[in-house]
C-alpha cells in the first residue's frame, strides 16, 4: 500500500516537525552535551533489544 500527502499535507507536517523539534531542543536545553549523549546511548540499547536498528 502507498499514500500520498497532498501538498497542503506535506506544508503542514513539515510544520508540525518543525514545532516538535523546536519543543525537544528547548527540552533538552538544561542537559550538557555529555548527558544527551549518555541519554542518547541508553536509549539506543533500549531500542536495539527491541529489535528497532532503523535509526543506527
Amino acid at each position: 500500500m502507498s499514500i500520498r500527502l497532498t501538498e497542503r499535507g506535506a506544508a503542514l507536517t513539515d510544520e508540525v516537525m518543525a514545532a516538535h523539534l523546536r519543543d525537544y531542543a528547548d527540552i533538552l536545553a538544561v542537559l550538557t552535551p555529555e548527558e544527551c549523549a549518555a541519554i542518547a546511548s541508553g536509549l539506543r540499547k533500549v531500542l536495539e533489544d527491541q529489535g528497532d536498528t532503523k535509526l543506527i
